[in-house]
């Protein structure tokens, strides 16, 4: 059923705010989302404050943009804590944001008045992950489904729009017959452009012993009332009165049902339609398997007939044979109702199966977006790579492939890494100019750095491994050979492995800050500069060893880094 304000312009208001917030649109896109930004505080109390603490941000969703066309469904793919749930959530509005924009049609989510937010609320919902968790123990499934139609008042009426018929008749004049029509037949048919037209038949009874051969004239399904000689018929699922009078025919179309008859009419007709029954109307979740009650929360979801639907992993709980069952659901029922999906998951197989075009996530930023074919065959940011490295092969040609695993693990959203988050883990990083070394090497070095610049080498361990083994007094040598074959499992270049032996002596001799600047000398630009997605790219990545902007690509051709400070 169609929302009569659904079609409606916003306020004034509203729309002021839009042009007046600076940020640029796209033309035809359903959802925009520009520097949409989610921060959670911690330390950040009452009792903190006082005693002088300062709120530590972990910085969820940090800054991430990107469209989504009318009828797409795009897919937001990225490692277990990355941020994907919390940009759903936050582009919905359920949680509300630290900074950014999101248009839905056009209009700020963020700025509209109480009547456009329920608005958009009926336009935008949202189907959860854990089917067991998102229902209501208490509720019956029909209940659930129920649920926003009784909050949103459905099925609404509005006294602007207008009322008319279109009628035909057979075997009686036309200017002797009259239509009248109620004036809330919108709860049923749904208006276009301000009105409700209902078709209507009226047609004289042929007169033989009988009267199902007049009504085989109708609609099978449709409620007729029928008075003497004459037989009215209403296309639409309206009931229908006719009174003949002796100059004519009176025919009066109304709806006839309350708003809790229609309510449950939609339930179930929704429960069928996601493939369960209406019969089960008053059954409980605990009732139900993991995907039947995933396919209730599409039902709810599906209840006030969005435009917009986010998809937050709908099927990671289920089994595979339930999954691939629940995405051609999805997929059926975006056909049906024109929907437009967000899609995120973890699941790269599902990604590819469902999603038109795909953005990779890491650590509350986008790395990557581009169609979906192109993600699976071309990816052009390390991090896809290395995820679509780890997706498991089924063909034997690869059964002994080698999965090259990322190493280091994935930095606290507290404290992310300067310049491109991803450089802590990458095996790419862009050497400073200058320094002529090969990746692996370059990486292992990083590497070593990174462990001194966190003091994360235990020499006391070292120590006391060698003491046990040697019984001479002065043992510093062996103690920086363990620490090196430890640290690094690569053959280093001679002008390198001495730099770095160098800096882990000055580890072992306590001298931390000498240490660092040993290996000063290695500071990449990824350190440095954080690299943007090309807004006009086709397939755009925000890695230095892609295309940049100008003034970032200059930069990274320049720059000489090795004399900046540490992050």
């Amino acid at each position: 059923m169609t929302d009569p304000e659904q079609t409606a312009t916003e306020t004034t208001s509203d729309t002021d705010a839009e042009t007046a917030d600076g940020v640029p649109s796209s033309d035809g896109a359903l959802v925009e989302v520009r520097n949409l930004t989610k921060y959670f505080y911690e330390q950040d109390t009452l009792l903190d404050r006082l005693f002088g603490e300062d709120p530590v941000a972990v910085r969820a969703v940090d800054g991430i943009g990107f469209d989504i066309e009318r009828g797409e469904t795009l897919g937001l793919v990225g490692e277990s804590g990355c941020g994907k749930s919390t940009a759903g959530e936050t582009l919905l509005r359920l949680q509300q944001p630290t900074d950014g924009v999101v248009r839905f049609d056009g209009q700020n989510v963020y700025e509209l008045s109480s009547n456009g937010l329920d608005r958009f609320r009926r336009n935008a919902q949202i189907v959860f992950q854990d089917p067991f968790s998102s229902l209501d123990p208490r509720m019956t499934i029909g209940e659930t489904v129920k649920q926003p139609l009784d909050v949103h008042g459905w099925p609404l009426t509005d006294p602007d729009v207008e009322t008319d018929a279109t009628v035909s008749t057979d075997g009686i004049n036309p200017d002797a017959v009259t239509v009248t029509v109620a004036d809330d037949v919108d709860r049923v048919v749904p208006p276009e452009g301000g009105a409700v037209s209902v078709s209507v038949t009226v047609v004289e009874r042929s007169g033989n012993d009988d009267p199902e051969d007049d009504r085989q004239r109708a609609t099978d399904d449709r409620r007729v009332d029928a008075d003497g000689d004459v037989l009215a018929i209403v296309e639409e699922d309206l009931a229908v009165d006719v009174t003949a009078t002796g100059d004519g025919v009176d025919v009066a179309v109304a709806v006839e049902r309350s708003d809790e008859q229609l309510r449950r009419e939609r339930v179930g007709w929704l429960l069928d339609r996601v493939g369960l029954s209406r019969d089960q109307f008053d059954r409980y979740p605990h009732e139900f398997s993991g995907g039947q009650r995933q396919r209730v929360g599409i039902a709810r979801a599906l209840a006030l007939d969005p435009e917009f639907v986010v998809l937050d992993e709908p099927t990671s709980a289920l089994d595979v044979s339930v999954q691939a069952q629940i995405l051609n659901l999805l997929s059926e029922l975006q056909s049906e109702f024109g929907l437009t999906y967000l899609l995120i998951s973890h699941d790269l197989s599902v990604i590819r199966h469902i999603c038109d075009r795909v953005a990779v996530m890491y650590l509350g930023e986008i790395v990557e977006i581009a169609p979906s074919e192109e993600i699976f065959t071309e990816p052009r940011h390390p991090y896809t790579e290395a995820l679509l490295e780890s997706v498991p092969r089924v063909d034997t040609d690869e059964r002994d492939r080698d999965i090259e695993t990322l190493s280091g693990d994935v930095p606290s959203p507290r404290d992310p890494p300067s310049g491109c988050r991803f450089r802590t883990r990458c095996p790419v990083v862009v050497p400073p100019k200058g320094v002529d070394i090969d990746e692996e090497s370059y990486r292992a070095v990083l590497t070593v750095r990174d462990r001194i610049r966190d003091r994360d080498i235990d020499v006391e361990g070292a120590r006391e491994l060698v003491g046990k083994e040697s019984a001479e007094e002065n043992h510093d040598d062996r103690v920086i050979e363990r620490i090196f074959d430890r640290l690094l499992d690569v053959e280093l270049p001679g002008e390198h492995r001495r730099q770095v032996r160098n800096a882990i002596e000055a580890v072992v001799t306590d001298d931390w800050e000498r240490a660092e600047a040993e290996l000063s000398a290695y500071r990449s630009i990824c350190e440095v500069v954080s690299p943007e997605l090309p807004p006009q790219a086709d397939h755009p990545a925000a890695c230095h060893r892609r295309e940049q902007p100008p003034d970032v690509r200059t930069a990274v051709e320049n720059a000489d880094v090795s004399s900046r400070g540490s992050d």
